[in-house]
């Protein structure tokens, strides 16, 4: 995540995909690859990640609820609802 802060979401993107390439369909790369795709303004490939890791791993749905990287994607309806 420092280089999605740093604003080098592109590189930041590359990071995290390599660690799905060895580690397919882990939620907390795919969280946290919503995060940087949220960050870049990338509102449709976020929000799918973000689903795919709370379906995967339900503790995601309540850390997504409070995490300011999903600020910009939080109204849409596709956002994990809380229970």
């Amino acid at each position: 995540m420092p280089l999605a802060r740093a604003g080098e979401y592109e590189r930041a993107k590359a990071v995290v995909r390599e660690g799905l390439e060895e580690k397919p369909g882990h939620p907390t790369l795919l969280y946290h690859l919503a995060c940087v795709e949220a960050l870049a303004g990338e509102r449709d490939a976020a929000l799918e990640h973000l689903n795919a890791a709370v379906a995967a791993a339900e503790r995601f749905r309540g850390f997504a609820r409070g995490d300011e990287d999903f600020a910009s994607i939080r109204d849409d309806p596709r956002f994990p609802a809380p229970e």
